[in-house]
C-alpha cells in the first residue's frame, strides 16, 4: 500500500477525531467528579505490506475508567476505525466503522480486573448496529499489561452467532523500551479445503508483535508487524490458509493512571483487521 494511504486515512479521520475530542471533552468534568482510575487513548495505522494489496486502516480509541470503592468500576470505551484501500468491495467510507463500550469491573486485587462488557458497533453498508455482550479480564502494572476477552454477537451465521475473541499481553524493562504481542480472531468463517474440495468453518485470525518506546509523560510509541489469516479443524486435522496477510502497524498512545492506563479497551468486532 502507498504512503498515501496513510494520509487519506488521517484526513477521513480529522473530523471524527474532532467528534471524539468533543464527547470526551463533555463527558470528562462530570467523570472526574466521581474519580477516574485511568484514561487510554490511541491512536494507530495499519497497511498490508504486500506489493499486490492496497487496504489499510486506521483507528482512534480512548477508554476511561472509574472506581466505585476499592473493588468495583465502571469503564466506557469509544472506538473509530477507518478503512481505506482499492481492495475495499464497498464505496469510500462504508466500511468506516464506530463502536461503543460499556464495562462493569470487579477488582480482586489493586492489579486485577474481572469484567462484563456491552459492545454496539454500526457502519454504513449495515442496517443494523452489531451488539455483543462478552467477558473480559485485565492485569495492569507499573510495567506489564495483559488483556484478554471474549464475545458473542447478536449476528447470525446461519443458526449460529458470530463470536470474537483475543488477548494482549505487553512487557516493559523499566527503563521505557516495551515488547508484547496481541492475538484477536472471530468466526466462523468459511474456507475453503482444495485437497479434499470441502468447505468447513473456521475463524479468521490476527496475531502481532510489537515494540516501542513510553515516555516518562504518559505518551507511547509502538510499531508492530503482524499476519491475518484463516484457520479451522477437518477431521480432527488444523486446516491453515496458504496465503496469510502480513501487514505493518504503527502506533501513538497516552495512558494516565496510578499505573499508567486502564484494565480494559474498547472492544470491537467490526475493527478486527
Amino acid at each position: 500500500m502507498a504512503v498515501g494511504g496513510f494520509f487519506e486515512m488521517g484526513n477521513r479521520m480529522i473530523y471524527k477525531s474532532i467528534l471524539t475530542a468533543f464527547i470526551v471533552a463533555t463527558t470528562a468534568t462530570p467523570l472526574m467528579a466521581q474519580g477516574i482510575s485511568g484514561i487510554s487513548v490511541e491512536w494507530g495505522s495499519t497497511v498490508l505490506t504486500e506489493d499486490d494489496r492496497d487496504f489499510g486502516m486506521g483507528d482512534l480509541k480512548g477508554t476511561a475508567e472509574v472506581s466505585l470503592g476499592t473493588q468495583f468500576a465502571l469503564g466506557a470505551s469509544l472506538g473509530i476505525y477507518a478503512f481505506t484501500g482499492d481492495d475495499i468491495p464497498f464505496d469510500d467510507g462504508e466500511l468506516d466503522t464506530t463502536s461503543f463500550t460499556l464495562h462493569g469491573l470487579y477488582l480482586p486485587s489493586p492489579d486485577t480486573a474481572f469484567g462484563l462488557f456491552v459492545t454496539s458497533e454500526s457502519a454504513d453498508y449495515l442496517d443494523d448496529p452489531v451488539n455483543a455482550i462478552g467477558v473480559e479480564f485485565g492485569a495492569l502494572t507499573q510495567t506489564s499489561k495483559f488483556d484478554v476477552y471474549y464475545g458473542i454477537t447478536d449476528l447470525e451465521f446461519g443458526d449460529d452467532e458470530y463470536t470474537f475473541g483475543g488477548f494482549s499481553a505487553e512487557f516493559g524493562s523499566g527503563q521505557g523500551w516495551n515488547g508484547g504481542f496481541t492475538y484477536d480472531a472471530f468466526s466462523p468463517v468459511l474456507i475453503s479445503v482444495i485437497e479434499t474440495g470441502s468447505i468447513i468453518e473456521g475463524r479468521r485470525t490476527n496475531y502481532a508483535f510489537h515494540a516501542g518506546y513510553d515516555f516518562s509523560n504518559g505518551v507511547g510509541i509502538t510499531a508492530s508487524i503482524g499476519r491475518i489469516g484463516l484457520s479451522g479443524e477437518e477431521d480432527d486435522v488444523e486446516i491453515v490458509a496458504q496465503d496469510p496477510q502480513s501487514y505493518f502497524g504503527l502506533r501513538v498512545d497516552y495512558n494516565f493512571g496510578p499505573k499508567g492506563g486502564t484494565f480494559t479497551d474498547n472492544r470491537t468486532f467490526l475493527g478486527i483487521f
